[in-house]
């Protein structure tokens, strides 16, 4: 399950989409839980499962979603430039 966890961090690095890289970042935080769970430390996987899982991937995807509707960095930076 470690190598499952390191090779799914990897996905969320290498990808540039962040729509793909939240989606990857869920999926992390559900390896990181049924790890935790392996380790016979449930609390910890539930209170991962809540955060890593569903919450910060939410949060994220607001917070591009936002990004996106103002242009983003990219617009900014082409106004900076003209």
């Amino acid at each position: 399950m470690l190598l499952v966890t390191g090779a799914v961090a990897t996905l969320v690095v290498a990808t540039t989409e962040p729509f793909q890289q939240v989606m990857g970042l869920s999926l992390y935080g559900l390896c990181l839980s049924v790890v935790f769970f392996l380790l016979e430390a449930p609390d910890v996987a539930l209170a991962q499962l809540g955060v890593g899982a569903i919450a910060l991937p939410f949060i994220v995807l607001l917070a591009v979603s936002k990004l996106r509707r103002r242009g983003g960095p990219k617009k900014k930076q082409k106004a900076a430039q003209a």
